[in-house]
């Protein structure tokens, strides 16, 4: 058996263990700050039950464990059962959608105007996702960019609100959940991943899955900081990085990033490179086979 998530691992563990099966292989794919605290201590304490778990970044692997590690058979022969295994993306899969894309099509599908640019984010509307800082950061740019903003959440109303205040509504297109990133990402000269220290200190450390196909789709990126970006993500090398908090500074980030298309074309190809070798879905595959073998 193999749970994926906190809610289907705690009950697909127990009942597992109760019904007697004889394997059982977790997946955990989300900081503890993305659950209650009630549900992060359930799955946590219920996580032994499995004979192997995996953590789909080294910082999830950590909160769980207190450090991480990537399979080895060394490892596993020392008898340790969690690993790191990072989270993949099928790279041929998305450059094969991209490239077919008729981008003058979705373009017009999408309401962009002639000759503007794209600006691109895909991310729920929680709170450590920094939509207001983007959208803030939006507010500086000149009138011939647009914005996408892919994936819903109940902060949507609030960011439409601001989104007015900010006089730049018309200018951006709140799509909500959508099945079509490959296609919106062919038409995005910047993809955006920004995120906010909530109020409590908290933050997200590593990047995301949706940064990983924005640079499988080879889309020039700009990220906030956070814990253990750089593994993905250095500044001037495979993309741009600003603070944290700070929408004049993301701003100016999305600005160098259109100003200077060769450069930003060759970062982009920097960030392919690593996508294809670090988190590639046949990367993940590999090491989910390796670990399948010594447990079935």
């Amino acid at each position: 058996m193999q749970t994926f998530l906190p809610y289907a691992g705690i009950i697909g563990r127990v009942v597992g263990r109760i019904a007697g099966v004889k394997s059982i292989f977790s997946v955990q794919c989300n900081l503890k700050m993305a659950f209650s605290p009630k549900v992060y201590w359930i799955d946590l304490i219920t996580l032994p039950i499995a004979n192997v778990w995996t953590a789909a970044t080294e910082w999830i692997e950590e909160e769980y464990n207190g450090k991480s590690g990537y399979f080895s058979e060394e490892q596993w022969v020392t008898g340790r059962r969690h690993f790191t295994v990072l989270a993949g993306v099928d790279v041929d899969d998305i450059q094969k959608v991209v490239m077919g894309v008729d981008r003058d099509k979705k373009r017009k599908e999408i309401g962009i105007q002639p000759n503007n640019k794209v600006i691109s984010m895909c991310a729920r509307m929680v709170g450590w996702k920094g939509h207001e800082d983007l959208i803030k950061a939006f507010s500086f740019l000149p009138n011939n960019t647009e914005l996408i903003l892919v994936g819903g959440g109940k902060r949507m109303d609030e960011f439409h609100n601001l989104a007015k205040e900010l006089s730049v509504f018309d200018r951006i297109h709140f799509l909500g959940d959508r099945d079509d990133l490959l296609e919106i990402l062919s038409i995005t000269d910047v993809y955006v991943q920004s995120y906010r220290k909530a109020l409590d200190g908290t933050v997200w450390k590593g990047p995301n899955t949706s940064q990983m196909i924005a640079g499988a789709s080879k889309v020039p990126a700009v990220s906030t900081n956070v814990p253990m970006i750089e593994r993905f993500m250095k500044d001037g090398i495979s993309g741009k990085i600003a603070e944290l908090n700070n929408p004049l500074e993301l701003s100016k980030k999305i600005v160098y990033i259109l100003n200077n298309e060769k450069e930003a074309n060759e970062m982009a190809e920097v960030s392919f490179g690593i996508v294809s070798k670090f988190y590639s879905l046949r990367s993940m595959l590999f090491a989910y086979e390796n670990i399948y073998r010594r447990i079935v």
